[in-house]
């Protein structure tokens, strides 16, 4: 778990808005999914930036 995690954690601390954005009248997020590394399962990580570039996770799950 520690390997995607920190995978994860490393890119949105260089560029968090290279990551794909989905937005519609009533939400905006990013989100980012990883494969699968040994017994983890590939998850997808859905996250904001606040105005001064701060990162939020906001939900992660296992990708069905």
């Amino acid at each position: 778990m520690d390997e995607a995690l920190s995978t994860i954690y490393a890119a949105l601390a260089v560029n968090p808005y290279a990551f794909e954005k989905f937005e519609n009248d009533f939400m905006s997020f990013r989100y980012a999914i990883t494969k699968r590394i040994g017994i983890v399962p590939p998850l997808v990580f859905v996250f904001s930036i606040g105005t001064d570039g701060s990162v939020y996770l906001d939900h992660v799950e296992e990708l069905e």
